[in-house]
């Protein structure tokens, strides 16, 4: 048997980018990826000439400028603007192609309006999303962590805890409270532990001074006052110096605001629960970063086709800066905490499903449907 001189060419079912697809995501990435470039050369100027004088008086070698800094400086500065860039991005090169009448050579050779923004635009947005998953939830925290510790090292500027009255609950029946708190030394004033079973307070242990003893990792109480109480009686002790453990590090006294950057989102999770049973004040603060983490990275997926919908995106952005602001984030107001992202997220769905709805009427967009044809008039002369 003899095989056909023209075959039936195979045809693939399977999903497969085209000459065009790769072409125009070609474009929308390059132009990203140049615009970041653009940005990240000025802003490093802009860094350098504040922090040369600190450079110059600490003796940072140009290894530990260029790696270790702005190595870490960087990724922080370039997923905190990306949204602005990605909207500037597919604004430039999507204007440079009707520029060229390309988008109308497209139409006009039989491609669906649908599949122009589908196929192209749709594998971008997801490449995009998903580098800027990952470098929301993990890759710049640990770039700020390490961006921290560096200053901690070679700069000296290590962070002191300025709390005063600090209360902790460590365990669902037992709390403590500690006048003043030094994160340098590890040391505390007017220490203060009670156990309670119920309402009644079962044990009492007050301390002038505590101090955390790394080698043994246990803290040491200096004149001391252990009272046990029951129904019927009252144990009290006193002494010198106690050394004692407790489900307490030196660690749980750091709450600090911007510790929550330098956290990957695992870890944020883990912190978060473990203050919830604690509860420590300010949790809000830690849930908006949580949640502002997926709710941005998503709501750029969503501003990918639109213009109105990229400027509602411009919109959550200064929503997200305000969210941050202790007065909007208050402890009585922890649906906002929780919500506050994803409500302006679901906002632009709608207004997505809107637009869709707009586009799928002839009488009002019909320039933009997919089924009025395309009509090319010669010019007389």
């Amino acid at each position: 048997m003899h095989r056909p001189l023209n075959p039936k060419p195979h045809t693939h079912t399977a999903f497969m980018l085209k000459i065009l697809d790769r072409y125009i995501i070609g474009k929308y990435l390059g132009t990203f990826v140049f615009a970041i470039f653009l940005f990240i050369a000025i802003s490093v100027a802009i860094d350098l000439s504040e922090r040369i004088d600190d450079f110059l008086e600490y003796k940072i070698s140009f290894y530990d400028a260029v790696v270790r800094y702005y190595g870490n400086f960087i990724p922080f500065i370039v997923f905190l603007l990306s949204p602005i860039f990605v909207f500037i991005a597919v604004i430039f090169f999507t204007a440079q192609l009707a520029n060229r009448s390309e988008v109308i050579a497209i139409i006009s050779g039989g491609v669906s309006f649908y599949r122009l923004l589908f196929i192209p635009y749709f594998v971008s947005a997801t490449v995009l999303v998903i580098i800027q998953l990952y470098g929301n939830h993990f890759w710049v925290p640990r770039a700020n962590a390490n961006q921290v510790a560096f200053q901690a090292e070679k700069m000296n500027k290590k962070y002191t805890l300025k709390d005063r009255n600090v209360h902790l609950q460590i365990s669902p029946d037992t709390y403590i409270y500690v006048e003043t708190y030094n994160n340098n030394d590890s040391t505390g004033r007017r220490f203060t532990l009670e156990t309670r079973s119920g309402r009644q307070l079962v044990r009492k242990i007050a301390a002038d001074k505590l101090t955390w003893l790394n080698d043994r990792q246990q803290w040491r109480l200096e004149n001391y006052i252990d009272r046990r109480i029951d129904s019927l009686s009252e144990q009290l002790r006193k002494g010198a110096t106690l050394d004692t453990t407790l489900a307490l590090t030196p660690q749980d006294f750091d709450r600090r605001i911007g510790q929550k950057e330098s956290m990957t989102t695992p870890e944020l999770r883990r912190y978060i629960t473990n203050e919830i049973r604690k509860g420590a004040p300010m949790i809000e603060f830690y849930q908006v970063e949580l949640h502002r983490r997926g709710a941005r990275r998503i709501g750029l997926a969503h501003s990918r086709r639109h213009g109105i919908k990229c400027l509602i995106r411009a919109v959550s952005a200064i929503f997200d800066d305000l969210c941050h602001q202790r007065w909007f984030v208050a402890p009585t107001q922890r649906l906002a905490s929780k919500l506050c992202f994803w409500l302006i997220e679901c906002f632009i769905g709608l207004e997505g499903t809107k637009i869709k709805r707009l586009y799928r009427t002839p009488h009002i967009i019909p320039y933009l449907h997919p089924n009025t044809p395309l009509v090319v008039r010669a010019t007389p002369k």
